[in-house]
């Protein structure tokens, strides 16, 4: 049975989906009300509707005039965090990069985001996939604003180290983690990952000691495991 509890993070973490715009505060005391969709090239990306009725346009907003930014929820932006599956990840992997540099500003969605492409990158099971997620995950874990969403983005990166093969690292992560006073999600993704990595050494040990019962030696490591 799998875990379930950073899917519930990510749940408890996606907001209530508000029709409410994000704001960019100029240095000069003016104010644009939008959705922002990324920060790259020196500027902001704000996407606007400044004409009732006649669709939305971006505007590109130099960071240097930005004194800063505030995010509120968006229904378009929380849906996807909160349903996206392998047909989204294109979307998700450009609002992740997008929003990256935003990470460390408190209440922006960019770990919500990461987290979300994670979950939806670790599903695929595969090599590139695995390798993917654990660099977000190692992102969101080091850089992150809020301690819920580090610690969140800690569970998936002991997910994407075993499923990388990194059972050692992911041990190692694991006893560091229930050394510190981590919330109980990351407590019991911890004692899991454990649970696995003994698992698979201990299915090693037999396919190594078929006759382990009839050594003194192999018989206590078979106990230990």
């Amino acid at each position: 049975m799998k875990p379930f509890q950073l899917l519930t993070a990510l749940a408890l973490l996606a907001g209530g989906g508000k029709a409410l715009a994000d704001s960019v505060v100029l240095k000069n005391g003016g104010r644009y009300a939008g959705t922002i969709t990324a920060i790259e090239d020196g500027h902001l990306l704000l996407l606007t509707t400044p004409v009732p009725g006649l669709g939305q346009v971006t505007q590109k907003i130099p960071n240097n005039q930005t004194q800063g930014i505030e995010f509120e929820p968006s229904a378009e932006r929380d849906a996807l965090i909160r349903n996206a599956s392998a047909r989204q990840l294109p979307a998700l992997r450009a609002l992740w990069k997008g929003l990256a540099p935003a990470l460390k500003i408190p209440g922006a969605p960019t770990a919500r985001i990461g987290l979300r492409l994670g979950l939806v990158l670790l599903s695929e099971n595969t090599a590139s996939a695995s390798a993917e997620a654990l660099e977000v995950f190692q992102k969101i874990a080091g850089t992150a604003s809020a301690p819920s969403e580090r610690e969140a983005a800690q569970q998936g990166l002991l997910r994407a180290l075993m499923q990388s093969g990194k059972t050692e690292t992911a041990e190692s992560l694991a006893l560091e983690f229930l050394k510190t006073q981590s919330g109980p999600a990351l407590r019991a993704e911890s004692r899991l990952t454990l649970a696995s990595a003994r698992t698979r050494e201990l299915r090693h040990h037999l396919e190594e000691n078929p006759r382990w019962q009839e050594d003194t030696q192999a018989c206590k490591e078979h106990t230990a495991l």
